[in-house]
Order: C-alpha cells, then structure tokens, then sequence
C-alpha cells in the first residue's frame, strides 16, 4: 500500500513539474527584466496610474517587432479542457497560489497589447 501511494506521488510531481515547466516557459519577450505579460497586466489592474501606462506603452513598443506574433497568438487564443480542469483543480486543492491564464485573460491582453502599440500594430 506504501509503495503503491508513493509511486503515486512521484507520478502527481512529474505532472505537475512538467506543467510548471511548460506554463512558465521563457517564450515571451522581454524588456528590462519584465515579460510582456507582465507590462500589460501593469497596465490591466485596477492601480493603473498615467506614469505606469506611459512606460509599460513605452517598454511594449520596446519589444514591437517580437510581441505582434505573440499578441495575434493571445487573440486567437482557446482554452483547451484539460488545462481549464488543471487550473479549477488547483485553485480548490493547493494552498500556494498558482495563476493560469484563461482564455479570456490572454483575449484581455491582446487587446491591451494592441492598444499599447497603437500604429506599431498596424501590419496585424
């Protein structure tokens, strides 16, 4: 019964290693240490402030030529089940706090995104 729960166990952290890895892939771009993700959800939230959209519009425009592929990504983007079963059972199961975007979220950002680059964004 031991060896059975702990194969178990060993199993469950592979998993979850593996989607850990794969959820925070460096894949995005980045300017001054900051993911483009993170520049725009400066801009989402509800502290917002002019001095804050002024330089996450500037670091977007920073990163133009790399973030339009990956803002048209966002905005096509679609939640596959198992990733939103993954995500509804961690928020209920797991006291650390572990964010998966939704498909909404990344629809969100995309728009942002865009409004960030204003003319930049016009080959999208």
């Amino acid at each position: 019964m031991k060896r059975i729960r702990f194969i178990v166990i060993v199993v469950a952290v592979i998993v979850i290693g593996g989607v850990a890895i794969a959820t925070f892939r460096a894949r995005e771009p980045r300017y001054q240490g900051r993911t483009l993700t993170e520049w725009i959800e400066m801009v989402m939230g509800p502290d917002c402030t002019q001095i804050k959209y002024n330089s996450a519009k500037y670091a977007v425009k920073q990163m133009a030529p790399g973030d339009i592929p990956l803002l048209l990504e966002w905005a096509h983007a679609k939640d596959p089940s198992f990733k939103n079963r993954i995500g509804s059972w961690l928020a209920l199961h797991t006291s650390i706090h572990f964010k998966i975007h939704t498909v909404e979220d990344y629809n969100m950002m995309a728009l942002f995104g865009f409004e960030l680059l204003e003319s930049e964004a016009k080959p999208a």
